[in-house]
């Protein structure tokens, strides 16, 4: 078997023990085996979908804000240009602003304190993050199986003929 012979075969080897470590590690991600990464995941995806919860929350009760204030300013409209009075209702419409401004508030102050601890995560982020556990597992176990290769190859036998020594 010549140079070129053994070298293909050698890279061959090497090729289809990379392949299934790879193959291996992309399944124990896929099984849960990749630990950390994914238990971080799984909380970050979590605190995303909280601060989602937080937004659409917040997003309502600002609406109803708006409606609230349009509600109370058409009242006073309304109540200045018939001449007509009622403090009562007045009160109860500037009660109900009030109130919508004060959960608002809450909201947002309970956001803010939030806000440093949380750092959210993407699909991207988990995806990039499995592949580089991945990898990492594959070129471990790559420098593995190429020095365990390397290490059966006897080098006298793949040197160029004029360099091996005379008989």
């Amino acid at each position: 078997m010549g140079l070129f012979e053994k070298i293909v075969n050698v890279a061959e080897e090497v090729a289809e023990k990379t392949t299934k470590v790879v193959g291996d590690a992309v399944e124990s991600v896929k099984n849960g085996e990749a630990g950390e990464y994914i238990d971080a995941a799984k909380k970050k995806a979590g605190d995303a979908v909280e601060l989602g919860k937080k937004k659409v929350e917040e997003m309502k009760l600002s609406n109803e804000l708006e409606k609230g204030k349009t509600s109370l300013g058409s009242l006073v409209y309304i109540m200045h240009k018939t001449g007509e009075k009622n403090e009562e209702l007045l009160e109860q419409y500037i009660k109900d602003v009030a109130d919508i401004e004060a959960k608002l508030e809450a909201l947002k102050a309970d956001d803010a304190q939030e806000e440093p601890a949380r750092d959210a995560v993407t699909a991207e982020d988990f995806a990039a993050a499995a592949e580089e556990v991945a990898a990492e597992a594959a070129a471990a176990e790559a420098e593995a199986v190429v020095s365990e290769v390397t290490d059966s190859v006897d080098v006298s036998d793949i040197a160029p003929e004029e360099d091996k020594p005379a008989e």
